[in-house]
């Protein structure tokens, strides 16, 4: 069950970041990431944080 819910999470972290521009980034993914936190525990929202920085650097790398 924690790996489904897991699985499930990451990607709507993803499809925030493929989907939403730098500015819209802060808004998209900062605020579910916060309310994530309060609702599942902080667990959830490193493992979210880590796979969407990856997304991330990764898209910016492709960009630049």
């Amino acid at each position: 069950m924690l790996g489904d819910s897991l699985f499930l999470l990451s990607g709507v972290v993803e499809t925030y970041v493929r989907r939403e521009s730098n500015i819209d980034f802060m808004f998209g993914y900062v605020l579910p990431v916060l309310d994530i936190i309060l609702k599942c525990g902080l667990i959830y929202a490193l493992v979210l944080l880590v796979i969407a920085l990856r997304i991330y650097i990764r898209k910016n790398r492709e960009n630049s």
